[in-house]
This record gives structure tokens, sequence and C-alpha cells, in this order.
């Protein structure tokens, strides 16, 4: 073999490799391009599910704090309505009674109350 044989042996064997390595380097690139698409999709999958779950928590913290605001309206209406509203009330049945006592007591005694005191010892 001479040494232009020698040399042309080399350069197809050179070509060789350097389409093999072109056909490796094009399989690596298409593959990274279907990681690509894999990891857009799980990315997008992933950001769905996070924005979901923070729409739920930021519902749960608003129904957290509506249910809050309810108590402690609740309260203040409790404290400065229905307690004054009740003692209120106290006070007038308490008058009332006092009322009906002491005009039940100034009113002489009738037949019917003698009567009654009557019955009751026979």
């Amino acid at each position: 073999m001479t040494h232009d044989d020698v040399l042309l042996a080399f350069v197809i064997l050179a070509g060789f490799a350097f389409a093999a390595q072109a056909l490796a380097i094009w399989r690596a690139s298409s593959a990274i391009q279907e990681i690509r698409k894999e990891v857009r999709q799980v990315r997008d999958d992933l950001r769905q599910r996070i924005e979901t779950r923070l729409q739920i928590i930021r519902i749960d913290q608003l129904l957290t704090s509506l249910v809050d605001k309810v108590e402690t309206t609740t309260d203040r209406v409790q404290q400065t309505v229905l307690i004054p509203v009740q003692e209120v009330s106290a006070l007038v049945k308490a008058l009332k009674v006092g009322f009906g006592f002491l005009f039940a007591r100034r009113r002489s005694p009738s037949g019917s109350e003698t009567t009654q005191d009557e019955q009751l010892f026979i």
C-alpha cells in the first residue's frame, strides 16, 4: 500500500467517523427536543396544579377571614344590641310584676279572695 492509499483510507475512515458523529448528534438533538417538549408539558401541568392549589388556599383564607368577621360582628351585635334589649325586657317584666303586685294589693280584698281562703280551709 502506498502512502496515497493509506491517506485515502484514513480520509474515508474519517468521513465515516464524521458521518457517524453527525448522526449521533442529530439523534441526541432529536432526543433533547422530545425531552424539552415533555418538560414543558410537565411544567405547564405543574403550574396549573400550583395555581389551582393557590386559588384553593386563597379561597380558604377568604372564607376563614369571612367567618372570623361574621363571628366578630355577631359578638358586637350581641353586646351592643341584644344584651341591652334583654336588660330592657327584664326591666319591663320587673316593672309589670311590681306594678301588678302594687295594684293587686291596693284593691280591697274582695269576696272572691275570701271565698278562696275559706275554700282552702274546708
